[in-house]
């Protein structure tokens, strides 16, 4: 079974949803628009 692997930068923020952590992260090596 074929799986991407993804490198987070940093994370952002962190909640908790319906009982599960939920993170906003900045992917390493994507380029934001916040700038």
């Amino acid at each position: 079974q074929d799986h991407l692997e993804w490198e987070v930068s940093c994370i952002l923020d962190a909640r908790l949803r319906k009982g599960k952590l939920q993170y906003l992260v900045e992917w390493a090596g994507h380029q934001s628009d916040k700038d």
